[in-house]
């Protein structure tokens, strides 16, 4: 793939990324559902807001940070790269360092622990039902991550073409 249509893509992914990341931040994630009689259903904005009413501020900024900064960020510094036209071969490749570092800091792990987490506390005493959100939500971050390996890989091919 020529480096335009891969930037192309690339920003292709990354609009319908954001949209289903903020599709999936404001929806409903999961509902709980205690003793057949409660029923809680929680976003990952409400979450958070009952994670500062309740004085969880550690909570508060580790799932602020992983869910919400970093994906941002990654889908950020994606855009600025891929539509900023001429890289050194050294910022290229500090560049890609530097994704390959967000990446490991994903939030998709720290968020599928906590899902299970929760599922299996309930376990006998509530019943979890998932809703689009949760699927929203991974569905961007899913396609971050492919934003992300187009662009390495098409850097890489620019890379090998031209190494000045």
């Amino acid at each position: 793939m020529k480096p335009v249509q891969s930037a192309t893509v690339t920003n292709v992914l990354l609009s319908v990324s954001f949209i289903l990341f903020t599709l999936g931040v404001c929806s409903p994630l999961m509902s709980v559902k205690k003793w057949f009689i409660f029923e809680n259903t929680f976003s990952l904005l409400a979450g958070l807001t009952q994670f500062l009413h309740a004085g969880q501020y550690v909570l508060f900024v580790i799932v602020t940070v992983f869910s919400l900064v970093v994906p941002l960020a990654k889908m950020l510094l994606i855009a600025v790269v891929t539509n900023t036209p001429y890289w050194t071969a050294t910022g290229r490749h500090k560049m890609i360092h530097g994704l390959s570092l967000i990446g490991k800091w994903s939030m998709m792990d720290v968020f599928i622990v906590a899902i299970l987490v929760v599922v299996g506390k309930f376990r006998g005493i509530a019943e979890v039902e998932i809703h689009y959100g949760l699927y929203a939500f991974a569905a961007s971050v899913i396609l971050i991550h492919i934003a992300t390996c187009l662009m390495v890989t098409s850097w890489k091919r620019i890379s090998m073409e031209n190494p000045t």
